[in-house]
């Protein structure tokens, strides 16, 4: 049978198809919960150099994961990517969808106004009540950027203006991303309907 994979992150899509090597970690024990994140990030430049400079001091979360693959295994993270040699383990199509960069820019915008009108605010504000502050939900585009709103530092108006913002970078990265990773076939779906498409 042809199994067809539809949407996913780059990264995802690369896991699927390509030598893509997973390292399992005991990230149970939390043994970094009481670091700052510049005290994290001089801990990985001495562990994984090469690791730290691929990210922002700030991106707790790689960081800690990069530590935890070091503490785990003994390799570096870095050595780990070095190793693969990011090729193809099935015989894969790539089709990418692309159009004008403003129309889409148009339809991230009205998407955002969309979900805001289908209660965006009572889905984030029931998740915010109802789980932990570190919840991998609450780091996504639409709603981390409810959380200074909640605190009352943010109005809606400049939720609803970063997340349409962040929402378009994330798509311009996105472009970038594939770009780069895979040899795909980018179909320019402007001012065509889906059976067109």
């Amino acid at each position: 049978k042809l199994p067809i994979l539809v949407g996913g992150t780059g990264l995802y899509v690369k896991a699927s198809l390509y030598d893509y090597n997973f390292v399992e970690t005991d990230s149970k024990e939390n043994k970094y919960d009481g670091f700052t994140n510049d005290e994290l990030y001089e801990m990985l430049k001495a562990k994984d150099p090469k690791s730290a400079e691929k990210f922002h001091a700030n991106n707790r979360k790689r960081i800690i994961r990069s530590l935890e693959i070091v503490d785990y295994t003994g390799i570096q993270k870095s050595e780990i990517e070095e190793k693969q040699e990011h090729k193809l383990v099935y015989d894969a199509l790539f089709l990418t969808l692309t159009m004008d960069r403003e129309k889409l820019y148009e339809r991230i915008n009205k998407r955002v106004d969309i979900m805001m009108e289908e209660g965006l605010e009572e889905e984030v504000a029931y998740i915010v009540e109802n789980a932990s502050a570190n919840t991998t939900a609450l780091q996504a585009i639409g709603y981390k950027e409810f959380i200074p709103y909640f605190h009352g530092e943010h109005s809606l108006e400049q939720v609803i203006e970063e997340i349409k913002k962040n929402s378009r970078h994330y798509a311009k990265r996105q472009y970038t991303w594939f770009r780069n990773q895979i040899e795909a076939n980018w179909i320019d779906i402007t001012d065509k309907n889906p059976e067109e498409v």
